[in-house]
């Protein structure tokens, strides 16, 4: 069967799991929360990758649907940049346990990751040198500095109030200074994502601008949300237009386009509720899946001759997929060891496994 007919019928289905069980609603009262941008990043899981599909079983389909996988990315970014700033609104003393929170999930599958990628290098015969079996991936060195700089502007004592829009301005104009000089130059602080991580501001801003939105939720109405649709829609063949010129379309509209649909994504939450099993499920395994695919796009493009470009990426899916649920299972259990280790020795006990 023709790649792009089996690419469409696999993002229907896709895109009809993902959207089982959605309801309309009157009564939200809430502008976003953790349960429906778990559901969002699952829904993301997937096409985020088909941007990285060698070029040799690329089709059509999957290259169009690839133009807009930053978008993904970008809200990865999104929903990182409101965590932060919302647990720092609400949360009593929120940055004495950011690190302990927050390193064990970020690292410990991120090496776990490392490791089967790079057994599933060595599968195809290509050498390794020492630093790749303790290399982490640059998606998440780039969570770490966005992290990092967050964390050193608001734990700075200085005679600021709680509420002061110093901190904010200062992390999100670094953030964009930091974007800006990853895109012009060769000084790629952010790695591959300088353009996606401006989401990390756009979180932080949704974070400090939510209880004002809740005032105007009522306004939201269908015609807005078809605004909003068209406008979105307008931006993104503009982007596939000129994506190739390298400031106005590889940084201006792809920014304006992901701005516009996380807004939309924000505009349709209000009005629909998201959620169920599969989503739920894609969520988990969403981080293990995102740095697991890369190590498999390579061993299956090398090891197994594959000539229809939409099996070839529903093989790396399936066998991602399982590599996922395995990562994830073993580096659940390790966190939990080590939290159970920390809060019974805060007790003043030893753990016992």
């Amino acid at each position: 069967m023709n790649a792009n007919l089996l690419m469409i019928l696999f993002l229907i289905l896709y895109v009809a799991l993902s959207l089982k069980d959605v309801k309309y609603t009157e009564n939200k009262r809430e502008v976003f929360n953790k349960n429906e941008s778990r559901m969002i990043k699952g829904f993301f899981c997937i096409i985020v990758i088909l941007v990285h599909v060698p070029i040799a079983y690329q089709n059509k389909v999957q290259d169009v649907v690839g133009s807009f996988a930053y978008i993904g990315v970008t809200y990865y970014f999104m929903a990182s940049g409101y965590g932060l700033k919302y647990g720092w609104i609400y949360k009593k003393s929120y940055l004495k346990k950011f690190w302990t929170s927050r390193i064990p999930k970020l690292l410990i599958p991120a090496f776990l990751c490392n490791i089967v990628s790079t057994v599933l290098k060595m599968a195809t015969g290509e050498k390794l040198q020492v630093f790749d079996y303790i290399n982490i991936h640059d998606w998440v060195k780039t969570l770490l500095i966005l992290y990092i700089l967050f964390w050193i502007v608001y734990s700075v004592r200085v005679k600021l109030s709680k509420n002061s829009i110093v901190r904010d301005v200062l992390v999100i104009s670094m953030t964009m200074l930091l974007s800006l000089i990853g895109y012009i130059s060769d000084y790629k602080v952010l790695f591959l994502w300088p353009v996606e991580s401006i989401g990390f501001v756009y979180g932080i801003v949704l974070a400090n601008t939510e209880n004002s939105l809740k005032k105007h939720m009522n306004k939201i109405n269908i015609k807005l949300i078809s605004m909003s649709l068209t406008c979105t829609f307008f931006l993104g063949i503009c982007y596939l237009k000129l994506k190739a010129v390298s400031f106005v379309g590889g940084y201006l509209l792809r920014a304006l386009l992901g701005a516009s649909f996380i807004l939309l994504i924000i505009l349709l939450l209000q009005k629909f509720v998201i959620g169920n099993n599969f989503l739920d499920f894609m969520s988990k395994i969403s981080y293990e899946f995102f740095l697991l695919q890369f190590g498999v796009y390579q061993v299956i493009a090398k090891l197994i001759n594959i000539n229809n470009s939409a099996i070839y990426i529903f093989t790396v899916i399936v066998i991602t997929l399982g590599l996922s649920i395995a990562v994830n299972w073993v580096s659940r259990k390790i966190i939990d060891v080590i939290y159970s280790r920390k809060i019974n020795f805060a007790k003043g006990n030893k753990y016992v496994e």
